[in-house]
């Protein structure tokens, strides 16, 4: 657990680096923007789906005009439930594909500047990468969306699943430059706790206002903190992968 506070505490710092700090805001800004825009042109259409989605009784038409406020209040929330994962994906998506690589590079030279570059990754496997992360996450959404309609399941469910999103895509992401094919299966298999305990750790970010603008780079330079420290380690092992 020292491990992931450590990689936390370094990436927190990394913030405060000018070539970082332009990075920072690209990510959420793309996503708000697009889905903003759906928001603001199909608001209307898209509650009125989520109500016709909510079960007749849900409730019943014997609360007369109080029960269509409520079913209303509901359809928002659904509504809600939806785009924020979209934007969630949206950020991530672009964080991985060009923010990442930056992310890494800066963190390989300020803080391992002899390691070698043995670039077991490409931009096909990156892609095809996220792409599962992204149709498993999309699944168990789908599969925990009634969740939102619970206190204590609005906030656990989301959180898990982020931090298999994040662990998935910024686990690959940190190490395709740096890692070969062997090393990288040899990382996820002896630090896949500490690859999950970050991932958790760093979930609930993405649920507090403001602070979930600089989810996706934070948790970025997170998984390149740890990815490349476990990298380093191995490669320091007498019996190299």
């Amino acid at each position: 657990m020292l491990t992931v506070l450590k990689a936390i505490r370094r990436a927190l710092g990394d913030l405060r680096r000018p070539r970082v700090l332009l990075w920072v805001i690209a990510p959420i800004t793309c996503a708000l923007l697009v889905w903003g825009l759906v928001a603001w042109f199909w608001w209307g259409p898209l509650t009125v789906t989520m109500q016709a989605v909510l079960p007749a009784w849900f409730p019943g038409a014997w609360l007369g005009s109080w029960g269509v406020s409520v079913r209303h209040f509901f359809a928002v929330l659904l509504t809600l439930g939806i785009l924020g994962p979209l934007v969630m994906m949206t950020s991530l998506t672009v964080t991985a594909f060009f923010v990442m690589p930056v992310l890494v590079t800066v963190v390989a030279e300020a803080h391992y500047p002899t390691l070698e570059r043995k670039r077991f990754g490409t931009l096909a496997g990156s892609v095809l990468n996220t792409v599962i992360a992204l149709v498993i996450f999309t699944v168990l959404w789908l599969i925990t969306l009634p969740l939102w309609l619970t206190g204590v399941g609005a906030v656990i469910a989301p959180m898990l699943n982020s931090a298999l999103l994040n662990r998935r895509v910024f686990g690959y992401d940190a190490l395709t430059d740096h890692a070969s094919a062997g090393e990288y299966a040899a990382i996820v298999k002896t630090a896949r706790r500490r690859l999950f305990w970050l991932a958790i750790t760093l979930s609930p970010l993405s649920l507090i206002p403001l602070v979930n603008l600089f989810a996706p780079v934070v948790s970025g330079l997170a998984f390149a903190h740890l990815c490349l420290a476990e990298l380093d380690q191995l490669r320091r092992k007498p019996d190299d992968v």
